[in-house]
């Protein structure tokens, strides 16, 4: 994962300003437990900590960078809260998986950082120390939206099946990194542990012109739905099994 992300990532500042680079939205739309999202976020803290550390007298009495206890640089607590609110999203179909990542980032977050320096930003900022993380990681299936109900239009009368697919609209959103590990599923098990799901995207009216594969697999769907999600100049990195490359459909 983090080998796997700082190429993509590394890939994708080429080219930008500083100001760009940190704008940047990175997503993992099937984010489990959260490795990659995780290995991101160490990416950034990273980055931003070198940025800043090349003139860090400014940065120091803004209190951007701060000095640990063995006398190097570190970033504030408030940069890093910025990182992951700003940079870091994710959507998972297990709402349990979604809630793990979300304390995993938060335990990241708070990672080095002082009793002290939490105390003073809640003070300063009059708020909560931790971030909301709702409109930042998800739970939802990334490639099931509502187009599905005009597919099944007796859907809404099937609360189990609502429960099981667990429809996700991505509402236009667009992100300039895609990175994870999208799960392999062979079509044969798909139609043992989800049919409803197999024969919509089978049925022509799902949008996945790889759907029509005869050796179709949930990873070519996924990575028809990261290209489409990714901004123009976007990087897409997947983990995918090396017969992606030999594969005639």
């Amino acid at each position: 994962a983090d080998r796997m992300g700082r190429e993509t990532l590394d890939g994708l500042r080429r080219g930008k300003t500083p100001e760009q680079a940190r704008a940047v939205r990175i997503a993992d739309i099937s984010c489990g437990s959260g490795n990659f999202l995780l290995s991101a976020f160490e990416y950034l803290i990273n980055r931003r900590t070198e940025e800043l550390s090349a003139g860090p007298e400014e940065a120091l009495r803004e209190g951007r960078l701060l000095e640990d206890e063995e006398g190097g640089l570190r970033l504030s607590f408030a940069e890093r809260r910025g990182i992951l609110k700003r940079n870091l999203f994710g959507v998972d179909i297990d709402p349990l998986a979604a809630e793990v990542t979300k304390l995993r980032l938060l335990l990241k977050l708070i990672e080095g950082c002082t009793r002290r320096e939490l105390a003073d930003y809640a003070r300063e900022k009059r708020a909560g120390i931790l971030p909301d993380l709702d409109e930042n990681i998800q739970t939802g299936n990334a490639l099931v939206d509502t187009g599905y109900l005009k597919y099944d239009r007796t859907f809404l009368e099937k609360p189990e099946l609502y429960r099981k697919l667990r429809l996700y609209d991505w509402g236009g959103r667009k992100f300039d990194a895609i990175i994870g590990n999208p799960p392999y599923i062979r079509v044969q098990n798909m139609v043992h542990y989800s049919r409803e799901e197999y024969e919509y995207y089978k049925s022509g009216e799902a949008p996945y012109e790889t759907a029509d594969s005869g050796l179709l697999d949930k990873y070519y769907l996924f990575l028809e739905k990261g290209w489409e999600l990714l901004e123009e100049g976007g990087r897409l990195g997947y983990i995918v099994p090396h017969k992606f490359m030999l594969l005639k459909t």
